[in-house]
């Protein structure tokens, strides 16, 4: 063959999304467990066990709340208990006697955590009392007129009492007594028989109101007693202006699946009663609904129930949000913009298959649909040149939706257990699934915002859920919950290797695979001469393997060691050189020949050692061009 041209292919920078689509360059063909860490390839952190007791069965839900004061705590569903979990010690049961199957989601709003638990209902949590959200008024009080007050003669009067949770600010609306009539003068009312517990945790006192029917005056405020006290005399008419609250009713029966905060509301659906409303709080208080049906309800069309909600921000702005309401091929975008409460449909083929794979990242809401990862930001669907919605990462993996048969076709019928988390430090977005017949979930698609793509991750035991969180040290991670009833977190402060359910160390395999390099002139034939690559500084070798002309049958491997030689720098001639410092930044480079003839060639960076990082900053490949296959 003659020697043509000379050529090199240069990859400035390894921070490639990877993609599936056929011969295209400028993307990963695959990779395992790497992530860009600001323009190098790095391994992924390790996925650690947090809890040294497992839970008595698979983990089904996670949420996790952080007090003003600090404290956090991880709440699991297993079975029919919630649990508060510890790293160490058993697991505290702050609810029993739920449905077995039924998950939890939670949001955390005025120094407590809201709770939906599907069909079991709706619930609060402020790190010591876990109780029902909202109250019903309440519902005994007897009144009674005799002698020794001022009260005036020939007027009727009606009590009114509700419960009041002084922690919170929430009251009840006002159950109203049987009327009294004061027919003689300097008479008082007897209130007797008064509630003295409530079903809501947070309710600690009784509000006493007064009511004259013959002038039709308002209820108006006589005293507040402590919950517990039974009895209470009205001596004089009252001259308070305050008034009970009207539109403080309970939540209606049924549950909930979906919480959001909405603003200063809290809203929430999925209840089982009412498979496509949105229900929605009064201000400040996540216990009051207005029980008319009218301002707090909004009804979704679009076929099938609601399958999530989510509360992003036009223009990124936190004083004008929306709520985006998701079917399976439907949604619905609510705002309140300039006090005008508007009710769209933004899309009626693009749906969301799960509440559980949506997340919220400075306004943008992100979502997984059934053909795609797409995302909602300033109240519409981001979309491409010609005005269409587009997937994340350009539709580059978009084939594991849609290529039926395929090794890594998703498992979509089971596309209800998939879930999501976002993990801030590394600005990711995770989605855990399950693939082909398998239902067992150790795989997840990881959208880098940095590159705007994907990588892949993968896991050697099944997980069932996730959440955002804290460390007990106060750093960003990932908590995520397994089939075995552990607990693990995921955090940029781990080691590079997972631990299974005992504890133990496991390796994690990184590779990345680039794509065919493949030339403008299909009619010839190349040398690949010299591979030289650049990578942190290591003990550990990362493995080259160089696959020719199409085929994945067979391929050559070149170790790559890159030493640290250097121990460090010195800053200047100052009294900070005592000594030199380090700097794990050192980049090294090693260089090898591949020595291969053919068409195309692929090229595939590997490490399989424990606690190692694959550290790739960049890479270059020479390439001679040969005559033609005739020539």
């Amino acid at each position: 063959m003659v020697l043509k041209i000379k050529a090199i292919r240069k990859l400035k920078h390894l921070n490639l999304p990877v993609s599936y689509q056929v011969l295209d360059d400028g993307a990963f063909s695959d990779s395992r467990n790497v992530y860009d860490n600001k323009g190098v390839l790095e391994t992924r952190h390790g996925l650690h066990r947090y809890n040294a007791t497992s839970l008595s069965g698979p983990i089904l839900s996670l949420s996790f709340f952080k007090k003003n004061n600090g404290t956090t705590y991880k709440l699991a569903k297993v079975g029919t208990v919630l649990y508060s979990v510890s790293a160490t010690g058993a697991a505290t049961s702050i609810k029993t006697g739920l449905t077995a199957t039924t998950k939890h989601r939670a949001v955390t709003t005025n120094n407590r955590h809201i709770v939906c638990i599907e069909s079991d209902g709706l619930f609060s949590f402020d790190g010591t009392t876990f109780t029902q959200l909202g109250q019903a008024p309440p519902t005994a009080g007897s009144v009674a007129v005799s002698s020794g007050g001022t009260l005036t003669d020939a007027n009727n009067f009606k009590v009114g009492l509700t419960f009041y949770a002084s922690a919170t600010g929430f009251e009840t609306n006002v159950y109203e007594s049987a009327q009294v009539t004061t027919a003689s003068p300097n008479r008082q009312i007897a209130v007797t028989a008064i509630p003295t517990t409530a079903a809501n945790g947070t309710i600690d006192n009784v509000r006493v109101y007064l009511k004259n029917t013959t002038s039709n005056t308002a209820y108006l405020f006589v005293t507040e007693l402590s919950l517990g006290t039974a009895s209470y005399t009205i001596t004089t008419t009252p001259t308070s202006t305050l008034i009970p609250p009207t539109l403080n009713g309970v939540p209606l029966a049924g549950g909930g699946k979906y919480p959001t905060l909405f603003g200063k509301k809290f809203v929430y659906s999925g209840n089982s009663n009412y498979l496509s409303e949105v229900f929605i709080s009064e201000e400040y208080l996540p216990d009051a609904f207005n029980g008319t049906i009218t301002q707090n309800v909004l009804q979704i069309s679009g076929q099938g129930p609601i399958t999530g909600v989510a509360t992003g921000y036009f223009s990124d702005q936190t004083l004008s949000p929306f709520i985006a309401i998701f079917k399976k091929t439907t949604i619905a975008i609510y705002s309140e913009l300039n006090d005008i409460p508007t009710l769209n449909t933004l899309d009626t083929h693009v749906g969301c298959i799960s509440h559980d794979t949506v997340r919220v990242r400075n306004g943008i809401v992100y979502f997984m649909s059934e053909n795609g990862w797409y995302a909602i930001s300033n109240g519409i669907l981001i979309k491409d040149t010609q005005g269409m919605p587009v997937s994340l990462g350009g539709g580059k993996i978009d084939d594991i939706f849609s290529r039926v048969g395929w090794n890594y076709e998703l498992n979509l019928p089971q596309s209800s257990t998939f879930f999501s988390a976002y993990f801030i430090t590394n600005m990711q977005y995770f989605t855990f699934v399950c693939e082909g017949a398998n239902t067992l979930i150790n795989k997840a698609y990881v959208y880098e915002e940095r590159i705007g793509g994907f990588k892949v991750y993968d896991f050697q035991f099944g997980l069932t859920c996730a959440i955002e969180g804290e460390d007990d040290d106060g750093y960003q991670c990932i908590f995520v919950g397994d089939t075995t009833g552990s607990l693990f977190h995921y955090s940029s402060r781990n080691a590079k290797h997972d631990q299974d359910y005992l504890g133990a160390s496991q390796t994690i395999s990184a590779y990345a695979v680039l794509p065919w390099i493949v030339s403008n002139d299909d009619a010839s034939t190349y040398n690949f001469r010299t591979l030289t690559l650049r990578a942190f500084g290591s003990s550990n070798a990362i493995t080259v393997r160089t696959f020719m002309t199409f085929s994945y049958a067979s391929y050559t491997s070149i170790s790559y060691d890159f030493p640290n030689t250097s121990t460090g720098f010195v800053l200047d001639v100052s009294v900070l050189d005592v000594d030199t410092l380090g700097d794990e930044r050192s980049p090294v480079t090693a260089i090898a020949d591949i020595n291969r003839t053919g068409e195309v060639i692929m090229i595939g960076f590997y490490q399989n050692i424990l606690d190692a990082n694959i550290g790739l900053i960049s890479a270059q490949l020479d390439i001679n061009k040969n005559g033609g296959f005739n020539r």
